[in-house]
């Protein structure tokens, strides 16, 4: 499990992920052991699966940092603390937290979306985001339908 430090003393990610906010985007600075980078790799990527199928969440990206740094941050665009917070206290979420690294010191901090570009661009990629998704349902629907008319109807 790793260590966790805030990024800002005067406000913790406990007190942010009361506030109600959205888009919000979450920092999370990884320092890791370069022994254990592999295992950091492998159990962020578990828990971005698990992120990417949780109501409001947008999208994720892992940065390593650069010249034999073993500093990585995650940074991750939710449509609102509120998402947020209910895939970070999710049970299974908690689990996951315990196949990091020993040597891993995580520091998350929510921030808000400043620049109005930014925030209209995460509110287009999520509405865009339920459309495909929407389609997809539709298509396998359809799919289902075709195929159910196909053995009541075989050539």
């Amino acid at each position: 499990m790793p260590k966790f430090e805030e990024l800002d003393s005067r406000v913790t990610l406990a007190q942010q992920m009361q506030m109600s906010e959205g888009p919000i985007v979450l920092i999370n600075i990884f320092n890791i052991d370069p022994a254990d980078e592999e295992a950091l790799i492998k159990a962020w990527s578990h828990d971005a699966d698990f992120m990417k199928t949780q109501l409001g969440y947008i999208s994720t990206q892992l940065h390593k940092g650069i010249g034999g740094s073993t500093t990585y941050i995650n940074y991750a665009i939710w449509e609102s603390v509120e998402a947020f917070r209910n895939a970070f206290t999710n049970p299974e979420f908690q689990r996951r937290i315990g196949d990091y690294p020993e040597s891993a010191v995580a520091s998350p901090h929510l921030f808000k979306i400043n620049s109005p570009n930014c925030a209209s661009r995460a509110a287009r990629f999520e509405s865009s985001k339920r459309q495909e998704a929407d389609h997809a349902f539709s298509t396998t629907q359809s799919s289902a339908q075709t195929n159910v008319e196909r053995k009541k109807y075989p050539s």
